[in-house]
């Protein structure tokens, strides 16, 4: 497992001096959504203007009506590199979906990382790195690497999400499905944005990034490289993860039944009824161990041992217990 540092502003201000002065068509799109992120906004930032790399980016971030300083934050960046931070500033909250989908959109370049605005990188060659080997694999279309946890501020670098050995691997569809949303994590994530153009319907609906790993994975699967070069950030308030724990039983139900549907439309791309089944009994042991805190312990687990494996585990788990919890996934009608 490689392991980089993280640069400092002073450097940040070097490298990004000199990425204002490249050509204006990017080759990679940062995709960053953002609410009342200003304790954590510059870091996340200062991660992105740091990369060194030998083509240009732009950092697509949109801001969802946060009534903190975020905004202004970003501005603030927007003023020193106009020509890569390109902001959408909402007046109105349109929703962490909408706010994605709406950044997809806006990207120019031929790739998208990533990152969402109280995550960040900690190494500077993380673009240069995937790029890389995403033009060596030219018939992957997403790859990913491994993320340290942040726990009330502190980086633990005794807790790795998504470690899956010291070597490059290739992941089938199926794995990344049978994984669920946590299988790749999101700030580790880069796919072609031609995958996006091409995405049906219904993944506007539900653009989770759990179906963002499974629109990558549909032709080729999914490449892993084994470093470390992001850091996320554990149950911040306001993130996806937070507002899982903070459902009620009524919410979990109802996003439950919306992915049991984006995952019953997966037919459409070829995938087997069975994986399809699989799928939805490991949603719906999730959305039910939130509850009992078995999911978090599965996960904690996970990250300090890495022969852990926590989707096999949950999936496992599922199969198993998802006769006893059936009830749970129906909504009433």
């Amino acid at each position: 497992m490689i392991e980089s540092g993280y640069m400092g502003l002073e450097a940040v201000s070097s490298i990004s001096a000199s990425q204002n002065n490249k050509a204006k068509s990017p080759l990679v799109s940062i995709v960053c959504i953002t609410y009342n992120h200003d304790r954590f906004v510059s870091k996340t930032l200062e991660s992105f203007l740091s990369q060194r790399t030998n083509f240009s980016f732009e950092v697509v971030i949109g801001d969802d009506c946060s009534i903190d300083l975020t905004s202004e934050i970003i501005n603030t960046y927007v003023e020193q590199y106009p020509s890569i931070i390109k902001p959408i500033i909402r007046h109105e909250n349109i929703g962490m979906g909408a706010n994605l989908i709406d950044c997809f959109n806006r990207c120019q370049g031929q790739y998208i990382a990533i990152c969402e605005g109280d995550d960040y990188w900690l190494s500077s060659d993380k673009l240069q790195t995937q790029v890389d080997l995403m033009t060596e694999y030219r018939d992957i279309n997403i790859s990913f690497h491994s993320s340290y946890a942040v726990e009330e501020g502190q980086l633990k670098k005794n807790k790795i999400f998504a470690n899956y050995g010291d070597k490059l691997k290739f992941f089938s569809l199926n794995d990344v499905i049978t994984g669920g949303g946590g299988f790749m994590p999101t700030q580790s994530l880069m796919l072609r944005s031609e995958i996006l153009k091409h995405a049906p319907d219904w993944f506007y609906e539900y653009p989770i990034d759990y179906f963002i790993q499974i629109l990558g994975s549909v032709s080729n699967g999914a490449l892993y490289i084994p470093s470390v070069f992001a850091a996320y950030r554990v149950n911040v308030q306001n993130s996806w993860s937070a507002q899982q724990h903070d459902m009620s039983i009524q919410q979990s139900r109802e996003t439950l039944s919306k992915e049991k549907m984006a995952l019953l439309n997966l037919k459409e791309l070829g995938v087997s009824e069975s994986v399809i089944n699989k799928a939805i009994a490991i949603s719906t042991f999730k959305a039910f161990s939130r509850k009992l805190k078995i999911h978090g312990l599965v996960r904690s687990l996970s990250t300090r041992y890495k022969y852990i494996n926590p989707g096999k585990i949950l999936s496992i788990a599922s199969l198993i217990c998802h006769p006893f919890f059936k009830l749970f996934g129906k909504t009433k009608k």
